[in-house]
């Protein structure tokens, strides 16, 4: 009988194993040594291959109710549309996702569908859950997953965009990554531009959900982003100058992300600085309104370890 129960029970726990997230990386040598320098500026600004987020960045994805349907369309971030036009103008973009392809093309669709032909034929490509590395069983799972960035820059749709005018070969020095969640940069925290995450009721119309105030709160979200990237085309390297906004906080924010910044740059530093998220100043006639800021475990710490120089690119 306890030969019977441990056969029976061996395909259960197996697939718990398989389940399990993927381990958390850390950020390399080569990538502490690169964003450990000062930042220069450059003679003439260039452009930027933008990673953007969709859902809780760009747009509010509705879930699904009990009979599989969703509950409404998608809904647009305010200010999305007018940044995500000033991406495609300015920079090179791409969508890095931890949905699944099903699930992100009618985001992107909502997304660009305000965009003139020649504009959305600019996306330079998906990159969905199914690429990130994760085995079958993590794929259907709600696992932690993460967005390095080296695994993009292999692509050969990425690689041709380098192509383009105004465009150089992409590296570490010139992608940023667009997203509302700190741990999915674990890999580049330094490349990383946060946004605090856009979520609304599922039960509730866009109407009520969206108050004049907080919609203007929203807008000046993205208004800020556009203002930072603005700033990053000049730079000789992106994450030098965001670790700089980071430790000095003045990445135009009220308030930080509950320090979950600080314990993952604590993985590359001794002593490492909160990350504030991109928040608008608040005013009389637009005062943003919070939410409950969700806690995450704090990561386990790492000594920095000194290397030889960087890689970005085979």
């Amino acid at each position: 009988m306890a030969v019977a129960l441990a056969q029976s029970t061996f395909p259960i726990a197996h697939c718990a194993l398989e389940r399990r997230p993927p381990p958390a990386p850390s950020p390399s040598e080569s990538y502490v040594k690169h964003a450990n320098e000062q930042p220069a500026r450059l003679a003439q600004p260039r452009k930027l291959l933008v990673l953007v987020d969709l859902n809780g960045t760009l747009l509010y994805r509705p879930r699904l109710d009990k009979a599989g349907q969703r509950r409404r369309e998608h809904i647009l971030r305010p200010g999305a549309r007018e940044l995500i036009s000033y991406l495609f103008d300015n920079h090179a973009v791409m969508v890095y996702t931890s949905a699944t392809r099903r699930n992100a093309v009618p985001c992107v669709d909502a997304l660009l569908k305000h965009l003139a032909p020649a504009q959305r034929s600019q996306l330079i490509g998906i990159h969905p859950r199914e690429q990130l590395g994760l085995t079958r069983a993590q794929l259907n799972a709600k696992v932690q997953v993460y967005k390095p960035l080296e695994p993009v820059w292999k692509l050969k749709a990425v690689q041709a965009s380098a192509k383009r005018p105004g465009c150089g070969a992409w590296d570490v020095s010139n992608t940023v990554l667009l997203d509302d969640s700190v741990e999915k940069a674990r890999a580049n925290p330094h490349s990383l531009l946060q946004v605090p995450e856009f979520k609304l009721a599922d039960d509730a119309t866009q109407a009520t959900s969206l108050a004049a105030n907080t919609m203007k709160a929203e807008a000046a979200i993205m208004q800020r982003v556009q203002a930072r990237l603005e700033q990053l085309k000049w730079e000789v390297s992106v994450p030098r100058r965001i670790r700089i906004w980071q430790e000095q906080k003045t990445t135009l924010v009220d308030r930080p992300d509950d320090d979950t910044f600080a314990a993952a740059a604590a993985a590359a530093y001794p002593t490492p600085e909160a990350t504030p998220e991109i928040m608008p100043e608040a005013t009389p006639e637009a005062t943003p309104e919070t939410e409950p800021v969700e806690r995450h475990p704090p990561l386990p710490l790492q000594e920095p370890r000194s290397g030889p120089g960087m890689t970005t690119r085979n």
